[in-house]
Formats: structure tokens, sequence, C-alpha cells
């Protein structure tokens, strides 16, 4: 029997019986082929088989919010506003219930969060940007319209109207969109509500109108169809929507007709709280859960990073502060999860990182569509379901033992062909061993103890303390080789950046090198950041030097928001748009606001620490090509600088590309 007994045990909401309690959120995938207005709108085959891959041990499969007007379409989101979708939609939902999930849609309206691009549609006259109360929402700069009453009872009707579709459609059950500062949220909250009719005001009136889709959707799909709805327990930010405030309008909601209500977190205004990084705690929302739980006679569902921490999950269940437990992004990661645990197999899970690389690349359509940085297989699944073994095995020499070498030896190695990796420290991982030392969690360690275990069973001989030359390349004859060399921390060369105070980031993180109680980080992506937070927690000093405008780089908003909030609460200075001019004995000088003309700041510090990036090591590769020996190069030796996602996917794709 699992010591998970209580996550892998059958579930019941309504007349629904679920065979666990571990499910799958709606979240947007990124994946949808674009629609007539070029909106990433229309369901595909691709996203289809995401879905379905999903289903194959989890208890229930949430898809992602469907848009259920026109009139409030965003980028991304599956339309159900017109019946001549439900044909593609019920190939989805049979797709799951094959797979033994059950199958639940959620229907949406967006209110005020439209994106830019909704807002310039060509017949963007049927657009309308709605709100409890008119509110200009950042991301799109544009006033929103306050509801009349003829614009809450189109809107309810056409949740009703979308309730119709989605039973219609096959699915088992559909979900109400409720929280993270869409419409029915936004007239939850007091920060965003500020009707003085029957619809604001009170708690028990700002839930007026949420009770009102629930009513409408429950009458359209009869007494014994499940209804749920998602409600975020709290936003994060005072002034919106608290613990209190939930606990009251929850009963409210149920009377009103729900089966079930999803427990999740964040709004507008906190909306990095949906998807919550790696700094933030496993559970951290399981209060707000509890608490409701203790307020309605329904079925609760849980949701906070609980899919990183198992043990937790099920304390979760076995104490009774929910019912089930949604587990998106670490399904993402591995769609396997319940089936593992099931079969003892814990160690062989593949675990989230909270990086929010996923979320990130479905906005940005990257790759088009979601992409997964531990789980190169997602949203590929058809594509990838059969990767063939070799019928013409090749002696691969790889070196390089980082994140990009690592994957491509064990997909290799996989394939059949025999492949030797040659590492020059005595440790695989090269810069990701930072990173995990930095973060100081178990999954990040493990990405790197899970793919050496999966190259030790599929038999690639390992080298460590090889310190690889062109002579030794030559002298083993290898039919490919690829190099993984990765970088090597790059250092600004102003004048006095070699005196004895000036270090290296990861040498401050690994401990192979001390700061004073002054520290001056040079350098604001996340790095930086990240380091200037620790140093702050422990007493220093600390003032973060950016060349650039703005701190955060590339970083992904939800991750760059926390880490931002933390900068602030341990008093870091923060000084953009200030290049680093030169380094002095007990300080720096820095050019304010970037201008040549202006007086130079100077900035008091014992210590000076570099995290200005990485220059890429491509010497041997270099000296190999000279040779005329043909070299395939992954990772940061390939430059510029690969985030973990990129590196362990070129890896992966090489690898299945022999």
């Amino acid at each position: 029997m699992s010591k998970y007994e209580k996550l892998l045990s059958p579930g019941k909401i309504a007349n629904m019986t679920i065979r666990n309690r571990i499910v799958l959120p709606a979240m947007g995938t990124g994946s949808n082929d674009n629609d007539e207005d070029g909106m990433l709108c229309a369901l595909n085959d691709k996203t289809i088989e995401y879905y379905a891959e999903r289903a194959k041990y989890c208890g229930i499969v949430f898809i992602q919010a469907c848009t259920i007007l026109y009139e409030c379409r965003g980028i991304g989101n599956i339309m159900i506003h017109d019946d001549r979708f439900i044909p593609k939609l019920k190939q989805l939902s049979s797709a799951i219930q094959a797979n033994g999930a059950k199958a639940v849609l959620q229907i949406n309206h967006h209110g005020t969060i439209l994106s830019k691009r909704s807002m310039h549609l060509p017949n963007k006259e049927a657009v309308k940007n709605l709100s409890p109360t008119a509110m200009r929402f950042p991301e799109n700069d544009v006033m929103s319209l306050e509801m009349t009453q003829a614009d809450i009872d189109r809107v309810v009707a056409g949740f009703a109207e979308a309730a119709r579709r989605v039973k219609d459609a096959g699915f088992d059950a559909v979900e109400i969109h409720g929280a993270h500062g869409y419409l029915i949220g936004q007239f939850r909250s007091a920060m965003t509500n500020k009707r003085t009719d029957k619809y604001g005001g009170s708690v028990e009136n700002r839930a007026r109108f949420g009770c009102e889709v629930i009513r409408a959707v429950r009458k359209k799909v009869g007494p014994d169809y499940p209804v749920l709805m998602r409600m975020s327990g709290t936003s994060w930010s005072e002034g919106a929507i608290s613990v209190e405030d939930s606990v009251i309008q929850a009963p409210l909601f149920v009377e009103a007709g729900l089966d079930a209500v999803d427990v999740s977190c964040g709004s507008l205004e906190s909306y990095h709280y949906i998807l919550p990084p790696y700094m933030v705690p496993a559970g951290f929302n399981l209060d707000a859960a509890a608490a409701i739980k203790k307020a309605v006679n329904v079925p609760v569902i849980a949701v906070g990073r609980l899919g990183t921490d198992f043990e937790l999950a099920e304390k979760a269940l076995e104490d009774g502060k929910a019912d089930f437990i949604a587990m998106g992004r670490s399904l993402i990661a591995d769609p396997e999860i319940p089936k593992k645990l099931a079969e003892g197999r814990e160690d062989d899970i593949v675990r989230c990182i909270s990086c929010n690389k996923c979320i990130s690349s479905a906005v940005m359509s990257k790759y088009d569509g979601m992409a997964c940085t531990v789980n190169p297989h997602c949203m590929r699944e058809r594509k990838l379901e059969n990767i063939k073994a070799t019928d013409s095995p090749k002696k691969v020499m790889i070196i390089g033992g980082g994140p990009a070498g690592m994957e491509a030896a064990k997909v290799l190695a996989e394939r059949g062909h025999k492949v030797t990796l040659c590492e020059k420290t005595d440790k695989l991982g090269g810069q990701w061993n930072v990173v995990a030392t930095e973060k100081n969690q178990y999954a990040y360690y493990d990405v790197i103890n899970r793919i050496t275990r999966d190259m030790e069973k599929a038999g690639v001989e390992i080298k460590y303390n090889c310190n690889v030359t062109a002579e030794d390349v030559i002298k083993a004859a290898p039919d490919k080789v690829i190099m993984a060399t990765g970088a090597f921390p790059r250092t600004l060369r102003v004048p006095g950046y070699d005196k004895k105070h000036v270090v290296q980031a990861n040498d401050v993180i690994m401990g192979k090198a001390e700061v004073g109680e002054r520290v001056a980080v040079i350098g604001g992506g996340a790095t930086g950041m990240e380091l200037s937070v620790e140093l702050a927690e422990k007493g220093k000093k600390v003032v973060l030097v950016e060349a650039l405008p703005a701190l955060g780089g590339p970083m992904v908003i939800y991750n760059y928001k926390h880490l931002f909030s933390s900068l602030i609460e341990n008093g870091v200075v923060m000084l953009t748009d200030c290049p680093l001019w030169e380094i002095a004995d007990h300080g720096i000088y820095v050019r304010a606001n970037n201008k040549l003309d202006m007086d130079l700041l100077y900035v008091k510090a014992d210590s000076v620490v570099m995290a200005v990036g990485v220059i890429p090591d491509n010497k041997l590769a270099d000296e190999l090509k000279e040779k005329g020996i043909a070299v395939d190069m992954i990772g940061d030796c390939g430059g510029p600088e690969k985030s973990l996602l990129e590196a362990i996917r070129e890896g992966f794709d090489l690898g299945i590309s022999f």
C-alpha cells in the first residue's frame, strides 16, 4: 500500500466519482491555433494531446478558461461563445475520458483583464472592456466601462449558454472561473467594486453577481450536472479579497448551486501569487482552503505548490483541510505522478522546480505553446511518443557535464548509442549547482540527481576530473563530438576590477568567497537580485547596481514581483540606469542615470560582487574546428547565456536528432 493513501483514494463531487484526488487545474497552454482574428483561440489536436497525456493517471483534468462571449475574448483563450465550437470540444472531452480522468471545462469572462491585442481586433467595436466599476487596467491602458444592468444580464446569460455548450460537448462538469481578478473576482473585491447598488458595498452584495451566474448556470444544465467554481480564497492584497470575505461568500455560492469550491488565490494587483515561484513555501494557500472547507458542505480543492511536497498534500487531506489537491505545474513536469506514487517510485518523479517558464513560454509562444524546463516532451506528446532506438549505434563523446550535456548523453544512450561523458570537475551539473545552492530547494538539486541516475541506468560512461584536449578527442576517434563546456563568469573590466575585494557572485553563493558588511552587487538580473536578498537577510548592507533602466532582465514576471518585494522588505538599495565606472578601495563609482555629463555617484562598499552574466567557454570547440573535426555545440558554450529550459531542450533535441 502506498503511503499516499488519501491522495490515491477515490473521491466524489456530486454524482461524479473520481479515481483519485490529484487534479490538473485549468491553466493556459498558449498552444492553440490562430483563429480568424489571429488570437490563438482555435483548439487544435496538439492541445488535445497535451490534455489527454495528463488524463492517463490523475483524477480530473480541468481545461483552460474558455471565453463565454466574443466581447471579452483574450489572446490564447479557447472560445465557447458559439455552438460551432462544440464538435472540436467534444473531441477534447472524449480524449480525456478515454484515458480515465474526468473532463471539466472552465468558463470565464475576463472583465477588464483584456490584452492590448484584444482592444485592436478587426471588429474591435464588438469587444467590451467591462468591470463592476470604471477602472484602468495597466496591461491594456484603457478605461473600462462600468457595467449596466443590461450588461450584467447579458453576461449572466452568456455564462449559462456557455455551460450548456460544455455539457453538450460531453464534459463531466463545468467550472465557473471566479478567481484571479477576472470579472466575478472583480465584483467580489472591494478594491475593484465601488458600486453603490445591490451589487456593491457589503461582502454579501459583492457576491451577488457570482450567485446570479451560478443560478443561471444551474438552471441551464439541470440539477444533476456538476457545477464548480474557482475562487480566490485571498487576493494577498490589502483592501481586496480577504479569507474572511471568502468564508462569508463561499456558502452563498454553494447555496446558489455549487457542487464544489476550487480555492486558489491572487488577483489583479497580486497576480504573482497565482503562480507562486520557488521562493513561496509549499502549501502557502492551505489555510484559506481550510477556512472555506469549514464554511461549506461541499468538496474543496486546494492549490499552492502542493505538487512539490506530496507528504504535505497527503496531510492536508488527512486533516480535512481539502478534499482534492490541484497540482498544475507538477503534472506538466510529470504527468505520471499518481502512477509513480502508487508504485512507490517517488524518486523517479520529475520534480517541478516552480521556475514558471511554463507560463512565460505559453504567454510568449516562443516554443509554439507551453514548454517545461524539466520535461522536454511537454506540448510535443504525439510528436515524441515513439522516439526510436537507433539501428546504427554511434560512438559519441560529450565534453561537459552540465544540464545540456547530461540530457544529451541520457537520451543518446537510451536510444542505443555508446556515449562517454567527460566532466572536468569531480561533480556533474555545471552552473546549475550554483543555481541549486542559491535557491536551496530539493527539486533544484534533484534535476541533476535524476538525470545522473537516468544516465547511469542507460549505460553512459561518465569520466570525472577529465580535462579533455584536442589530442584526446583525436585519439578517442568518436563518430560524434558534442561540446557542452558551458561558460565562465564574466567580469566588467573597469578600473579597479582586479582588486582583492572584487569577487564573483558564483563564489559567494558556493561559499568560496567572503564579503564585508557593505556590499555592492553589480548586475540586477536574477542572480544579482537573489544574492542581494540573501546577503541582506544575513544583515549585510547591500546596494544593487544595474546598468539598464530596470532590474530583472528576461526574468519571469511572477518571479520578479516576489524578488522585487523581497529587495524592498530587506532594505536593499537599488540603483538602475547606473553603469559601473570604477572600483575604488572602499567603494565604487557609477554613472548616475547613464549620463556622461553628470558627476559620478560614489557608493561605499567593502566588497564588490560581480553578477553580470557569463562568457561562452568555446576554446576547445574552436581548436577542434581548426583541426577539421565537426562538433555540435549545446548549452552556454554555444552562446548566448541559456536558461535551464533552453539547455535541457537543446540536449534533448540533439539526442533525438541523430
